[in-house]
């Protein structure tokens, strides 16, 4: 009995060449992976990407609602000012009469100085004519922003002649005049004036009183010069 031979043992048989009548011998029949179309190498298939999903953009946050501005604080009230101390209960009424003598001030009695009475000027003359010249100088030491400087004017405003009684003391007692300027009543009045003005003379002490005459040269400046005196005429 011959041994069945194995598929290995036989030459490679194309399909082409099997025919019906093969078949029908219960040839064997090759193996199915022998009849396998060759291999063919896969590609690897790269991993699929994913699509990149789109975020929705995020709404713009709305800036919250600032907080309103806090209210003015009230000024606060002026403290009330303090109630006025009350005004203290009047004295009891004092009766007038002791009212006045509790205000009046004490009277102080201050002594007055005593003035010194001036030194009264004494004249040793032992004449009126003497004595004239003493007159005629006190005068000119009383008013000497009245006294005529220099040689006066050959025309004078007035010329008055006047009689002075001088008591003991140097007082002027009468005035009698022995030429009034009487174009110029205004210069008599002015002479007698100066003449009661100029008192005290100096006291006639040989004398005990005098009376002297002197003559008056008015200037119309309104300044003089006494004759006994004077320093002549243009």
């Amino acid at each position: 009995m011959q041994e069945p031979t194995s598929i290995a043992d036989t030459a490679p048989v194309s399909a082409s060449t099997i025919t019906p009548a093969d078949t029908a011998q219960n040839l064997p029949v090759p193996h199915a992976e022998s009849l396998a179309a060759p291999d063919i190498p896969v590609q690897p298939v790269a991993p699929a990407v994913p699509e990149p999903v789109i975020e929705p953009m995020p709404e713009p946050e709305v800036p919250a609602p600032l907080p309103p501005a806090p209210a003015p604080s009230p000024a606060p009230a002026p403290s009330p000012a303090p109630a006025p101390a009350p005004a203290p209960a009047p004295a009891a009424a004092m009766p007038e009469t002791e009212l006045l003598a509790a205000l009046t001030p004490p009277k102080v009695s201050i002594a007055a100085p005593t003035a010194l009475p001036a030194p009264v000027p004494q004249s040793t003359a032992r004449n009126p004519l003497a004595y004239r010249m003493d007159g005629a100088r006190h005068i000119y030491r009383k008013f000497p922003d009245r006294i005529f400087t220099g040689k006066l004017p050959r025309m004078v405003l007035a010329v008055g002649v006047v009689h002075i009684d001088i008591d003991a003391h140097g007082e002027v007692t009468a005035i009698h005049w022995a030429r009034s300027p009487k174009n110029s009543p205004r210069v008599a009045i002015e002479i007698e004036q100066l003449v009661r003005a100029a008192a005290p003379y100096p006291a006639p002490v040989h004398l005990g009183s005098v009376s002297y005459t002197e003559t008056w040269l008015w200037d119309k400046s309104g300044r003089f010069q006494l004759d006994t005196l004077t320093q002549g005429q243009d």
